[in-house]
Formats: structure tokens, sequence, C-alpha cells
């Protein structure tokens, strides 16, 4: 009967390690995430959503989609790198409805109970002459992961 018990202790022991292990790579994140953002792509202010793909312990592919209050529809692909939850975000957008291209770097911190945060800096650079001009912007970002 003590032999029982053991095991039931130990099924038990592991099943709370399980519960309690931190983020440690890419592969360990939630995966998709929404967001709204200040400044940044959208200008003015914009809605977020995006999809990490993990490639790797500390790398993924980030594919989002921005709805901004100026650049209508703005699809975009980033490079993720980092560990546990502090990460390098390096990509390129583009506004389907204005014509602009958008390389982007910036910060990314997502929390294991699904808190994000992003800041970073962009410039928007109008694949016409007759858009507005170059313009540099910084977005500060808050949402959720899940």
């Amino acid at each position: 009967m003590s032999h029982n018990s053991d095991s039931t202790k130990s099924v038990n022991n592991d099943s709370l390690s399980v519960k309690s292990q931190n983020v440690n790579s890419v592969y360990d994140l939630r995966k998709n995430s929404i967001y709204v953002e200040l400044g940044g792509k959208g200008v003015f202010g914009s809605l977020n959503y995006d999809r990490i793909i993990p490639v790797g312990e500390k790398s993924g592919i980030v594919l989002g989609v921005t709805v901004g209050f100026y650049v209508g529809v703005l699809p975009s692909v980033n490079y993720l790198y980092g560990k546990s939850k502090n990460f390098l975000e390096v990509g390129i957008g583009y506004s389907i409805t204005e014509q602009i291209i958008l390389p982007l770097i910036g910060y990314r911190y997502q929390g294991n109970k699904g808190f994000l945060f992003r800041v970073g800096g962009m410039y928007f650079q109008p694949v016409q002459p007759d858009s507005f001009g170059d313009i540099p912007m910084i977005g500060l970002s808050f949402g959720y992961s899940f």
C-alpha cells in the first residue's frame, strides 16, 4: 500500500513541475497575439494580430496584420530572436491601401500569463513619389497572447 502512495506522490510532483515551467524557448511561447499600438504602424493607432511560427529554440517568424487609422490594412513579416520573455523583433510590412513599405525594429516582451508589450521604431517609405514623405515613427503596443 505504501508503494501505491509513493507512486501517486511521484506522479503529482511531476504534474506540478510541468505546470510551473517557465518559457525558455520560442517553442514554449503562446503563438497568437492581439494588441493595440499607439503611434507606430497605424500612425495614430492600430489594432493588430500576429502568429509566431517557431524555427528554432531562440528564433521564430511572426506573421501579422495591422488595421490602422491611416495605413488601412498592413500585412507584415518579422523575425523574432531571443529567449525566455525578451525578444528582438526585426521585419517589414506593406500598406496595401497607401502603398508604403515599412521596415521596423523593436523589443518584444511576452509574459508567461499572456501579457504582451512591444516598443519599436519604423520608417515609412512610400512606393510612389506622390505619397507623403519618408517618416520615422515610434510605436508602443500592449496586448494579450494566447
